[in-house]
């Protein structure tokens, strides 16, 4: 999993368009925005991410965007963040919008999508509106169920 665009537009970006998917999360509590985990981003009023699952995967229903949230050093956490699916990576459909934890100061909060229905997509882009500060990421997860059976009441959205 990494994500494809080449659209990081801070002065501290995703440096091997690796690290905001790598696993790794940063520090949860303190003012840690120096922390090589986070990935900042200042130049536009959104940061667009697309990850490229590297096979289509037929059970995706969640997915989560770690951030920090600060008073200070002109960092805010994103106002939204919209989710789209695509199995070509040319044609997008939106899938819905990232529930945002209330505003809590100088720690790592997660916005998380999650439906009720299993997605079907090789490519996940994410749209995050900001505010005219810097915002900084850690992390962005896709997770599927890859179990062998399935349910009979799942719905399967075809994207």
């Amino acid at each position: 999993m990494s994500p494809v665009d080449k659209d990081h537009s801070g002065d501290d970006p995703d440096d091997h368009a690796a690290e905001l998917t790598d696993g790794v999360l940063a520090p949860a509590t303190g003012l840690e925005y120096t922390n090589s985990n986070y990935a900042g981003y200042n130049a536009r009023n959104e940061l667009r991410v697309t990850i490229d699952l590297g096979e289509r995967h037929d059970k995706i229903y969640k997915v989560v965007m770690g951030y920090l949230c600060s008073t200070e050093a002109g960092i805010a956490p994103p106002q939204s963040v919209d989710v789209y699916v695509s199995s070509d990576g040319r044609k997008y459909e939106p899938v819905g919008t990232m529930k945002l934890p209330e505003f809590e100061a100088d720690v790592r909060q997660e916005g998380v999508f999650e439906c009720d229905f299993y997605l079907k997509a090789r490519y996940i882009r994410l749209i995050a509106k900001k505010q005219n500060t810097w915002m900084f990421v850690d992390e962005i997860s896709v997770i599927a169920n890859e179990e062998e059976t399935v349910s009979e009441d799942v719905k399967y959205n075809e994207m």
